[in-house]
């Protein structure tokens, strides 16, 4: 989970408590300033430093408050995870009878009862189908390029053969029945038989797809915006003539406030979700082909559980390769000339549940790995007012054990640093180029900052 890999833990707890230590009291010989409140312009340097380690201080005071974000979240995230196939299937059925229905009608308006739509599917290719349908209700109704569905349907989805001793043809096996109910579900679908390089497809807003799995698990994803996705080729064709493995130059997906729930009290309002995927060149053993690769990942919304914890996300994730040149994927390795490039921004706002009160937070980390055996991160954090900055620098990337260097900066100045958050033992704390004090391990878990006056504060898990 996010809170256990944050830099709250790897950078904070491993450099100044510990892990899984919680901002124990502090002890000083000349009092020690105000977390974030006092104006650094009139602060001395010595202060400052100060000011640093009781603001880390105050952060890792709330290290339960983090960890028990996690022990709230993570049930309903490994609930969509289970759910999430069953979403992906549904949605991959409705679409597969939409085309097959638009295809069938010729252009001509057409309404297709519950047997019509079954006929369809059962009889529209030589191979075996995805799906196994039952106790079907849906209906289709096409009018011009604009296709709605509704109704209910079983199914189970095919999961191999059968491959009988007597030499008879092999049976396709199906398993993991779920119920899906769709509610006014509404396509418009591009025009194919006229050449062009690029197809837009629109789901319009207010419709639903509603799925139940044997497990009883459920999950309800509505469409509260209208939604596109869209497909370009290097050239223009009519889309039919187009051969199966003619692979786009680009595929687009944007999906404008879509709603998640599940029957475990979770909802992801999400304003954004959108992904994009373009056409790479792969080599494997040897043989070279062209696939799709996803390109760009963005989410921005809100997760909430229970009507009342409410985590604000903004995410995306991009690839930075060029992909003009070969991907070598043989033995699924990466290599000098050949490793992914990512960059990654994630924002996360919300409340801890600490000290008898909802306490505000935020935390934002930008990521980039632009070389094979380095890579960098910057990450925000604010918990009630008290900020740090934080800088990491991971190199050895390319050996099975990564060295982790760390900068914890505040914003008046001061900050720390050391080159090895693993092997860490002493580091100045230092104001511009002068230091003011030493923070020490002295223990297993405990940690000392020592200043220019003398004066020390204590950390303890």
């Amino acid at each position: 989970m996010i809170f256990k890999k944050t830099v709250l833990v790897i950078a904070l707890t491993s450099l100044l408590a510990a892990c899984g230590g919680g901002g124990g009291d502090s002890s000083t010989s000349s009092g020690s300033p105000n977390g974030g409140s006092e104006s650094t312009n009139t602060m001395s340097d010595l202060d400052k430093a100060k000011q640093l380690i009781t603001t880390a201080n105050t952060i890792i005071s709330y290290y339960d408050s983090f960890e028990d974000i996690q022990k709230t979240y993570e049930p309903s995230i490994d609930a969509v995870a289970q759910v999430s196939t069953d979403i992906e299937d549904g949605s991959n059925l409705v679409l597969i009878l939409a085309e097959l229905a638009h295809d069938d009608a010729k252009g001509s308006n057409r309404d297709y009862n519950s047997e019509q739509v079954a006929a369809l599917y059962n009889t529209h290719a030589d191979y075996t189908p995805d799906y196994k349908l039952s106790n079907n209700t849906l209906s289709i109704q096409v009018r011009g390029s604009t296709i709605t569905i509704r109704g209910s349907t079983e199914f189970e989805r095919w999961v191999g053969y059968n491959f009988p001793n007597n030499g008879q043809s092999p049976t396709p096996i199906y398993a993991d029945k779920m119920t899906m109910d769709v509610k006014d579900l509404v396509l418009t679908v591009p025009v194919t038989n006229t050449s062009a390089t690029s197809y837009r497809f629109n789901l319009q807003q207010g419709g639903s797809i509603h799925t139940i799995n044997a497990k009883q698990k459920e999950a309800t994803l509505s469409f509260n915006g209208n939604s596109t996705a869209s497909i370009t080729y290097a050239s223009s064709k009519i889309m039919d003539v187009r051969t199966d493995d003619e692979v786009p130059t680009s595929a687009k997906l944007e999906l404008s406030n879509i709603t998640l729930k599940t029957n475990d009290n979770f909802v992801a309002t999400l304003a954004e979700l959108s992904g994009e995927a373009k056409a790479a060149n792969f080599i494997n053993n040897g043989d070279a082909f062209v696939g799709l690769v996803p390109y760009q990942v963005k989410l921005k919304g809100t997760a909430t559980l229970n009507d009342k914890d409410n985590l604000g996300i903004d995410a995306t994730i991009k690839l930075n390769n060029d992909l003009t040149k070969n991907i070598d994927i043989t033995g699924n390795k990466e290599s000098l000339n050949n490793f992914l490039n990512l960059s990654v921004e994630v924002a996360l706002k919300g409340n801890l549940q600490a000290k008898a009160k909802q306490t505000p937070f935020s935390l934002k980390i930008d990521a980039l790995r632009n070389k094979y055996e380095s890579g960098n991160a910057t990450a925000d954090i604010d918990v009630d007012g008290n900020a740090l900055n934080i800088q990491f620098i991971s190199s050895d990337l390319d050996k099975d054990k990564p060295t982790i260097g760390a900068t914890i900066k505040h914003k008046n100045g001061a900050f720390v640093s050391t080159p090895n958050l693993k092997n860490f033992a002493s580091t100045d704390i230092m104001v511009g180029s002068q230091s003011y004090g030493t923070l020490s391990k002295t223990s297993g878990s405990v940690y000392n900052a020592k200043f220019s006056d003398n004066s020390i504060i204590t950390i303890a898990p």
